[in-house]
């Protein structure tokens, strides 16, 4: 590990936004895609309800099935902004931390197919253990999964997490290992 980092907890918000917010479109589930309808009726939603969420490009906004990034503060598909979103954890040191207003689990995480960041030989799973990282609930209503730490093994590959929410839908946000990670 690099010498003089410290290790970090990564938190990362997840935001779903209600199927009401659509206004009647299609969700956009299974192999129905994300519109630039869905994107601009969300971000609406966002702002008008968690306006911070714009400043974060480390969150994830769930609409449908489908993740979605705020970048310079515009909502984009979560894979169009991975160059940016992409959570870069030091391997040996750091944590994600995910949170939501509602119950969650990370069900599992692998390589992401087509990746930015890639190595030969790194694990499929980048964690000493688990997942399943299941979220517990506070006071707050806020739930929170934590993740082990990465290891050093894992260094320069991009994964892909699998986020199952409380109504069964599954949402499949990218971060990326190393030591330190990527640019």
């Amino acid at each position: 590990m690099k010498d003089d980092h410290i290790a970090q907890t990564h938190r990362v918000r997840i935001f779903v936004v209600p199927d009401a917010a659509l206004e009647k479109e299609p969700l956009p589930l299974g192999r129905n895609n994300l519109t630039d309808r869905h994107l601009k009726l969300a971000e609406a939603h966002a702002r008008k309800t968690a306006p911070d969420l714009e400043d974060d490009v480390k969150a994830i906004v769930v609409i449908g099935d489908k993740a979605a990034t705020f970048l310079r503060r515009k909502l984009v598909p979560h894979d169009i902004a991975v160059r940016h979103a992409a959570i870069r954890v030091f391997t040996e040191s750091d944590i994600i931390e995910w949170e939501s207003d509602q119950p969650f689990t990370i069900v599992s995480t692998e390589k992401a197919v087509n990746a930015i960041w890639s190595e030969d030989g790194t694990p499929n799973n980048p964690f000493y253990s688990g997942p399943p990282f299941e979220s517990t609930g506070d006071t707050a209503n806020r739930y929170r999964a934590r993740s082990s730490k990465a290891k050093q093994a894992a260094n320069g590959q991009q994964y892909k997490v699998s986020i199952r929410l409380n109504d069964d839908r599954l949402v499949d946000p990218d971060y990326v290992c190393g030591d330190p990670p990527p640019p």
